[in-house]
């Protein structure tokens, strides 16, 4: 014979387990699936940098690279390179992968070499960045980098992110 402890307890666990399946949760068609689609994130990504001189004077550059890609939650990773004033090189390594919410996590690392040549080695700052993007979304988050190595602020990068996430 049921106890009314476990009859009270057999019908929270079925009342959640509905609760559940209503929010898709659980699997049952189409809810899960929905959130579950890949995501395309589309926008621009746009690195502003300043090579300070100390004669004449500073050179600014600006570099806008236009993006539309599918984003899954297997990580996608990019590597975007730009110069400035024959002398400054910027690296932005980023990834992206969804959640089963469809959020899309967007991080990497920015890398600033300052030297001779835009072929140098001579790697004088760098950054990490993180954000999230939620499903129909468009955000902008600026992430900056500066010569750190030689304490100059006035040789920097300003990578600016204008991106949305929508469906594919």
């Amino acid at each position: 014979m049921e106890t009314r402890w476990r009859k009270a307890t057999r019908k929270s666990i079925a009342a959640a387990a509905l609760m559940l399946l209503t929010l898709g949760v659980f699997p049952n068609g189409k809810a899960v699936a929905d959130v579950q689609q890949q995501r395309r994130l589309e926008g621009t990504i746009t690195v502003t940098t300043n090579d300070y001189e100390t004669f004449g004077s500073d050179q600014r550059c600006s570099h806008t690279v236009r993006m539309s890609i599918v984003v899954s939650p297997s990580t996608r990773g990019f590597r975007t390179t730009t110069t400035c004033g024959g002398e400054i090189r910027t690296e932005l390594l980023h990834y992206y992968r969804t959640d089963a919410r469809g959020v899309i996590s967007v991080w990497g690392t920015v890398y600033f070499y300052e030297g001779d040549s835009v072929n140098t080695n001579d790697l004088d700052g760098t950054t990490t960045y993180s954000f999230q993007i939620q499903p129909g979304w468009r955000v902008t988050r600026n992430v900056h980098v500066w010569n750190v190595a030689e304490n100059e602020r006035r040789d920097w990068s300003t990578i600016r992110f204008d991106v949305a996430n929508r469906t594919v």
